[in-house]
């Protein structure tokens, strides 16, 4: 089966928005002070000796990557979100 370009793009944008998403959160759950404070004394010395600063630049850089796809995304489906708020609007009256 043969995507038209629209349709491509929406996948790839998905694809990217769903990593980047996964990104965000798995460093942003790396980044809880909570982890830290449960975690063994030598788990904890291994988590000190993580890249913070290469975490911290991946975790914002990803968070803004997945608002641009998230952008993106509701402008290539907003005429399918106008078109339903009409209908709901019309069955309402």
């Amino acid at each position: 089966m043969k995507l038209r370009t629209r349709d491509r793009v929406k996948l790839v944008n998905d694809t990217i928005l769903f990593v980047s998403l996964m990104i965000t959160a798995a460093t942003g759950l790396l980044k809880m002070p909570a982890l830290a404070d449960s975690l063994s004394d030598d788990l904890y010395q291994h988590f000190q000796s993580l890249p913070w600063g290469a975490l911290k630049v991946l975790h914002d850089w990803s968070g803004a990557l997945a608002v641009a796809c998230v952008v993106l995304h509701l402008s290539l489906v907003w005429r399918r979100y106008f078109w339903l708020l009409k209908n709901i609007r019309r069955r309402e009256d």
